[in-house]
This record gives C-alpha cells, sequence and structure tokens, in this order.
C-alpha cells in the first residue's frame, strides 16, 4: 500500500490490517486509536457512564482488565445495557473495554473505529482519521510525526470535515 493508497482509503479495518502485516502497531498503539475514535463521537454515548472506560483507557494504555480503574470504569459502563443498549453508541465503548478481556487489542480497535466511523459518519473526517492513525502508529515512513492530539480532557473534541467509512455497518 503506498502513501496515496492509504490517504485515499475510508476502510479502517483495511488501514489496520495493513499496519499490523507491517507490524507497525502495539497494543498501548491500537489502544489510544480506539479511544480517539470514541473522543469522535463523545456527544453520542447513552450515558456518562459509558465515557469513563475511555477516560481509563486514556490514563491506561498499558493496562489490564484487572487493573482496578479500568475494571470498574468498564463495569459501571456495562451496567447500564438494559438501558443503553439500543443505543449504537454504547456497543463502542463496550468494543473499547472488551479489547481487555474477550478480544485483542487489534480486533476491538478496528470494531471501534468501523462503528465510530458510522456513527459520526457526517462529521468524522477522512483526513482526520487519516493523520490522527499516522500520529498513533508512529508517523508516515515519508513524512514526519505529527502531534498526538489531546484526548486526556471529558470535554468532546473539535469537529472534522465529513466523509464515510466505506462498508461499516452502524448499531451492534
Amino acid at each position: 500500500m503506498s502513501e496515496d493508497d492509504w490517504s485515499a482509503c475510508t476502510d479502517p479495518q483495511l488501514m489496520l490490517l495493513f499496519l499490523r502485516s507491517r507490524r507497525a502497531t502495539t497494543d498501548r498503539k491500537l489502544r489510544l486509536f480506539a479511544c480517539a475514535c470514541c473522543r469522535r463521537i463523545w456527544h453520542r454515548f447513552p450515558d456518562p457512564l459509558n465515557r469513563d472506560p475511555v477516560v481509563e483507557v486514556e490514563d491506561h494504555p498499558d493496562g489490564r482488565f484487572e487493573d482496578e480503574d479500568i475494571l470498574t470504569a468498564v463495569r459501571a459502563s456495562s451496567s447500564v445495557e438494559p438501558e443503553c443498549r439500543g443505543q449504537p453508541a454504547y456497543w463502542v465503548a463496550k468494543a473499547l473495554g472488551r479489547g481487555f478481556y474477550k478480544m485483542t487489542a487489534f480486533e476491538s480497535a478496528t470494531l471501534v473505529a468501523c462503528k465510530a466511523m458510522a456513527l459520526d459518519d457526517q462529521d468524522y473526517g477522512h483526513r482526520v482519521e487519516v493523520e490522527l492513525f499516522w500520529s498513533v502508529s508512529g508517523g508516515s515512513p515519508s513524512r514526519p510525526r505529527s502531534a498526538l492530539p489531546q484526548c486526556r480532557s471529558r470535554r468532546p473534541p473539535k469537529r472534522g470535515s465529513s466523509a464515510r467509512c466505506s462498508g461499516a455497518r452502524s448499531g451492534q
């Protein structure tokens, strides 16, 4: 895949598979990428408890599910499933948490990215997604590394331009 192919790609799964094949990712980078995707749909989480796993994973990207802060946040988010299961954004937070105990960080990041892009279809800019991914993955081989976006605040991020995630579906 050339840089032009990368820049034209709108499928996060293909992008992640490419980086995985080049061994250009770590669990930490994948989790931070997934958190950045969650920040793009911050305003869509149906319950504030769904935001807590994002904050805890950002604070502990190398953590384990057994870490008390992560475990508490994931369990609290899951506690509102009966009320939130009909909201697609709930399942984005659920996929992020499952990256610690039920699926790999790669599978979690792929699922989170596709679901988030499908939810924020009108606001999730392709250029923002490409630049964000390069910053998390260590920078493009042909361009200098851009700065990692600030994701520590509980405020939602600034909006990007509109684009589509080809093949992404909303819902569970």
